[in-house]
């Protein structure tokens, strides 16, 4: 799923990652 988060900021990645 890494690369889905590819498309968003290093910050929104991060954010995502915390709330998955």
């Amino acid at each position: 799923m890494t690369f889905k988060y590819n498309r968003l900021d290093k910050t929104q990645a991060a954010v995502l990652l915390v709330d998955h």
